[in-house]
Protein backbone atom coordinates (compact mmCIF):
# COMPACT_ATOMS: atom_id res chain seq x y z
CA UNK A 1 0.00 0.00 0.00
CA UNK A 2 2.75 2.22 1.05
CA UNK A 3 5.03 1.47 -2.15
CA UNK A 4 2.37 2.39 -4.14
CA UNK A 5 1.65 5.32 -2.84
CA UNK A 6 4.94 6.43 -3.04
CA UNK A 7 5.08 5.16 -6.65
CA UNK A 8 2.09 7.63 -7.53
CA UNK A 9 3.60 10.40 -5.96
CA UNK A 10 6.94 10.38 -7.61
CA UNK A 11 4.54 10.53 -10.67
CA UNK A 12 3.13 13.80 -9.63
CA UNK A 13 -0.12 12.39 -9.33
CA UNK A 14 -2.49 12.19 -6.13
CA UNK A 15 -4.47 9.06 -4.20
CA UNK A 16 -7.64 9.21 -2.99
CA UNK A 17 -8.56 6.45 -0.65
CA UNK A 18 -12.33 6.00 -0.05
CA UNK A 19 -12.25 4.37 3.40
CA UNK A 20 -15.30 3.50 6.37
CA UNK A 21 -15.69 6.91 8.59
CA UNK A 22 -15.57 4.31 11.65
CA UNK A 23 -12.16 3.16 12.00
CA UNK A 24 -10.92 2.27 8.67
CA UNK A 25 -10.13 6.10 8.07
CA UNK A 26 -8.14 6.27 11.51
CA UNK A 27 -6.03 3.00 9.83
CA UNK A 28 -5.36 4.54 7.00
CA UNK A 29 -4.11 7.66 7.98
CA UNK A 30 -2.13 6.27 11.43
CA UNK A 31 -0.51 3.86 8.35
CA UNK A 32 0.19 6.73 6.06
CA UNK A 33 1.82 8.52 9.18
CA UNK A 34 3.69 5.95 10.73
CA UNK A 35 5.90 5.69 7.59
CA UNK A 36 7.11 9.72 7.93
CA UNK A 37 7.07 10.32 4.27
CA UNK A 38 6.47 14.14 4.51
CA UNK A 39 2.87 13.88 2.38
CA UNK A 40 0.07 16.54 2.59
CA UNK A 41 -2.87 14.19 3.87
CA UNK A 42 -6.28 15.75 4.10
CA UNK A 43 -9.49 13.88 5.77
CA UNK A 44 -13.06 14.27 4.90
CA UNK A 45 -16.42 13.64 5.59
CA UNK A 46 -17.87 11.84 8.45
CA UNK A 47 -14.16 10.64 9.29
CA UNK A 48 -13.94 14.20 10.99
CA UNK A 49 -16.24 13.53 13.45
CA UNK A 50 -15.08 9.91 13.86
CA UNK A 51 -12.13 12.14 14.99
CA UNK A 52 -13.73 14.32 17.31
CA UNK A 53 -15.52 11.80 18.90
CA UNK A 54 -11.79 9.66 19.54
CA UNK A 55 -10.19 13.27 20.87
CA UNK A 56 -12.81 13.75 23.36
CA UNK A 57 -13.02 9.99 24.78
CA UNK A 58 -9.01 9.10 24.48
CA UNK A 59 -9.10 7.10 27.17
CA UNK A 60 -10.30 4.37 25.21
CA UNK A 61 -7.83 4.60 22.49
CA UNK A 62 -4.63 2.08 23.23
CA UNK A 63 -2.46 4.91 22.35
CA UNK A 64 -3.97 8.29 22.37
CA UNK A 65 -0.80 10.09 21.93
CA UNK A 66 -0.23 8.69 18.76
CA UNK A 67 -3.26 9.41 17.41
CA UNK A 68 -3.37 12.92 18.45
CA UNK A 69 0.41 13.37 16.74
CA UNK A 70 -1.66 11.42 13.29
CA UNK A 71 -4.58 13.88 13.58
CA UNK A 72 -1.73 16.91 14.02
CA UNK A 73 -0.26 16.09 10.69
CA UNK A 74 -3.23 15.51 9.07
CA UNK A 75 -5.54 18.42 7.92
CA UNK A 76 -9.48 17.72 8.40
CA UNK A 77 -11.33 19.52 5.54
CA UNK A 78 -13.80 22.24 7.13
CA UNK A 79 -15.49 23.11 3.91
CA UNK A 80 -15.87 23.45 0.58
CA UNK A 81 -13.55 25.62 -0.41
CA UNK A 82 -10.57 23.54 1.78
CA UNK A 83 -11.83 20.33 -0.80
CA UNK A 84 -11.39 22.54 -4.27
CA UNK A 85 -7.76 23.03 -2.91
CA UNK A 86 -7.18 19.52 -1.49
CA UNK A 87 -8.28 17.91 -5.11
CA UNK A 88 -5.87 20.07 -6.16
CA UNK A 89 -3.10 20.16 -3.86
CA UNK A 90 -3.45 17.36 -1.38
CA UNK A 91 -1.10 14.05 -2.05
CA UNK A 92 -3.71 11.22 -0.42
CA UNK A 93 -7.21 12.19 0.16
CA UNK A 94 -8.69 9.60 3.03
CA UNK A 95 -12.83 10.31 2.54
CA UNK A 96 -15.74 8.30 3.40
CA UNK A 97 -17.56 6.21 1.47
CA UNK A 98 -15.65 3.22 1.57
CA UNK A 99 -17.60 1.47 -1.14
CA UNK A 100 -17.77 4.50 -3.14
CA UNK A 101 -22.12 4.99 -2.31
CA UNK A 102 -21.51 8.04 -1.78
CA UNK A 103 -19.98 10.62 0.75
CA UNK A 104 -16.95 13.70 -0.32
CA UNK A 105 -14.43 10.23 -1.88
CA UNK A 106 -17.55 10.64 -4.81
CA UNK A 107 -16.49 14.11 -5.34
CA UNK A 108 -13.02 13.62 -5.15
CA UNK A 109 -13.38 10.67 -7.71
CA UNK A 110 -14.74 13.07 -10.37
CA UNK A 111 -11.54 15.11 -9.51
CA UNK A 112 -8.80 13.01 -10.00
CA UNK A 113 -10.31 9.51 -12.08
CA UNK A 114 -9.53 10.55 -15.33
CA UNK A 115 -5.77 11.56 -15.08
CA UNK A 116 -3.43 8.47 -15.71
CA UNK A 117 -0.70 10.09 -13.12
CA UNK A 118 -3.35 9.56 -10.43
CA UNK A 119 -4.82 6.48 -7.98
CA UNK A 120 -8.09 5.44 -6.09
CA UNK A 121 -6.84 2.46 -3.50
CA UNK A 122 -9.53 0.91 -2.12
CA UNK A 123 -9.17 -0.40 1.29
CA UNK A 124 -12.66 -2.06 2.25
CA UNK A 125 -14.54 -4.59 1.03
CA UNK A 126 -16.78 -4.06 -1.56
CA UNK A 127 -20.10 -5.88 -1.62
CA UNK A 128 -21.35 -7.33 -4.99
CA UNK A 129 -22.98 -4.22 -7.05
CA UNK A 130 -21.82 -1.33 -4.80
CA UNK A 131 -19.98 1.33 -6.39
CA UNK A 132 -16.13 0.62 -5.42
CA UNK A 133 -17.11 -3.57 -6.51
CA UNK A 134 -18.29 -1.89 -10.11
CA UNK A 135 -15.39 -0.45 -10.42
CA UNK A 136 -12.88 -3.03 -9.43
CA UNK A 137 -14.65 -5.66 -12.29
CA UNK A 138 -14.94 -2.62 -14.99
CA UNK A 139 -12.98 -0.11 -14.97
CA UNK A 140 -15.77 2.21 -15.38
CA UNK A 141 -17.62 5.04 -13.30
CA UNK A 142 -20.18 7.37 -13.61
CA UNK A 143 -19.33 11.22 -13.28
CA UNK A 144 -21.03 13.95 -14.09
CA UNK A 145 -24.03 11.82 -15.26
CA UNK A 146 -21.94 10.27 -17.54
CA UNK A 147 -20.23 6.75 -17.29
CA UNK A 148 -16.77 7.37 -18.09
CA UNK A 149 -13.35 4.97 -18.63
CA UNK A 150 -11.40 5.54 -15.52
CA UNK A 151 -7.56 6.30 -16.30
CA UNK A 152 -6.55 7.00 -12.75
CA UNK A 153 -5.01 3.84 -11.88
CA UNK A 154 -7.51 1.67 -8.88
CA UNK A 155 -6.60 -0.92 -6.74
CA UNK A 156 -7.93 -2.76 -4.07
CA UNK A 157 -5.76 -3.61 -0.54
CA UNK A 158 -7.20 -6.00 1.49
CA UNK A 159 -7.59 -4.39 5.14
CA UNK A 160 -10.80 -6.15 5.98
CA UNK A 161 -11.22 -6.43 10.17
CA UNK A 162 -14.08 -8.26 9.48
CA UNK A 163 -13.99 -11.95 11.92
CA UNK A 164 -13.68 -15.26 9.35
CA UNK A 165 -15.62 -18.09 10.73
CA UNK A 166 -13.32 -19.71 13.02
CA UNK A 167 -12.93 -16.45 14.99
CA UNK A 168 -16.81 -15.57 15.15
CA UNK A 169 -17.14 -19.91 16.69
CA UNK A 170 -14.12 -19.06 18.64
CA UNK A 171 -16.24 -15.53 19.97
CA UNK A 172 -19.60 -17.32 20.67
CA UNK A 173 -17.43 -20.60 22.22
CA UNK A 174 -16.51 -18.35 24.67
CA UNK A 175 -19.34 -16.90 26.09
CA UNK A 176 -20.65 -17.54 29.30
CA UNK A 177 -24.17 -19.29 30.38
CA UNK A 178 -26.63 -19.04 27.13
CA UNK A 179 -27.04 -15.62 25.67
CA UNK A 180 -29.21 -14.29 22.80
CA UNK A 181 -27.13 -14.05 19.72
CA UNK A 182 -28.21 -12.06 17.01
CA UNK A 183 -26.54 -12.46 13.74
CA UNK A 184 -26.37 -9.55 11.27
CA UNK A 185 -24.52 -7.26 9.24
CA UNK A 186 -23.54 -9.98 6.32
CA UNK A 187 -24.35 -11.57 3.22
CA UNK A 188 -27.67 -13.71 3.73
CA UNK A 189 -26.20 -17.19 3.76
CA UNK A 190 -23.50 -16.52 5.78
CA UNK A 191 -25.21 -15.01 8.48
CA UNK A 192 -27.93 -18.21 8.16
CA UNK A 193 -24.94 -20.55 8.15
CA UNK A 194 -23.25 -19.19 11.30
CA UNK A 195 -27.13 -19.12 13.16
CA UNK A 196 -27.67 -22.99 12.23
CA UNK A 197 -24.08 -23.45 13.87
CA UNK A 198 -25.00 -21.81 16.90
CA UNK A 199 -28.40 -23.67 17.14
CA UNK A 200 -26.59 -26.44 16.45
Amino acid sequence: FIREIKEVLQNEGQVLVPAFAVGRSQEMISIINAYNLGMRVVIDGMARLVNETLVNYPDFLRTPKTFMKVLSDTREIKGWRDRREAAKRADVIVAPSGMLEGGNALFYLEQLALDERNAIFLVSFQIPGSGGAKLLETGRFVINEKEEAIKAKVRHFDFSSHAGKAQLEGFVRGLAGKPDIYVIHGEPEGCEALAQWVRD
